[in-house]
């Protein structure tokens, strides 16, 4: 005596027939058991998604890398808290990042890097929308020149590169030689760097 086949219906899916030789009874724990898995990997999702902070930090080698690798380390305790570091171009790059990015939680800024936010004019409430956490260090900006360059002004005219793009030194360097009353001329100059009189 063959199998009894039956029909699933769906609003707005025609009844179809199904020969493949199981029964109804059969099927049944096989879904019940898929309904059960798919529930038990969305909790995991959940609680993973929402155990985990994500960290943007610097680049490879550099000390926002570094912290944030630390971080990771230091605080991770299995299924309560993870710190996820995430590569990222530097302090500069950061501030837009933490504001703007998905996925981001926080980030290592300078405080002058959040000065960039508050004088771009697309970007409005930064402290609402940024909260600042706590300083961790004094950040150092070296300048590095040739012998005969002996004070900062003897730059004038000169090319000068201020690192990655969007990093915090780029912005740093930047505005202390706009303060200097150093202004910078980017025509055809390469990303970090530009002429400066």
């Amino acid at each position: 005596m063959a199998n009894i086949s039956y029909a699933q219906w769906a609003p707005g899916r025609a009844a179809t027939r199904h020969d493949s030789g199981a029964s109804p009874r059969a099927e049944k724990p096989q879904s019940v058991r898929a309904h059960r898995d798919a529930a038990t990997e969305t909790v995991l999702a959940e609680r993973m998604n929402a155990n985990t902070v994500s960290v943007i930090s610097g680049t490879p080698g550099g000390t926002y890398f570094r912290m944030a690798s630390d971080m990771a380390f230091v605080l991770d305790d299995g299924e309560n808290l993870r710190v996820l570091p995430i590569l990222g171009k530097g302090a500069g790059q950061n501030a837009y990042d933490i504001r703007f990015l998905k996925g981001v939680d926080l980030g290592f800024v300078r405080t002058d890097t959040l000065q960039q936010l508050r004088e771009d004019n697309r970007v409005s409430n930064v402290e609402r929308h940024i909260t600042y956490v706590a300083r961790l260090f004094n950040d150092e900006l070296h300048i590095i020149a040739p012998r005969e360059i002996t004070n900062i002004r003897d730059l004038a005219g000169k090319k000068v590169s201020f690192d990655v793009k969007g990093s915090g030194t780029d912005y740093t360097g930047r505005s202390m030689f706009k303060g200097l009353g150093l202004r910078g001329d980017q025509d055809d100059c390469r990303p970090g760097a530009g002429r400066y009189r």
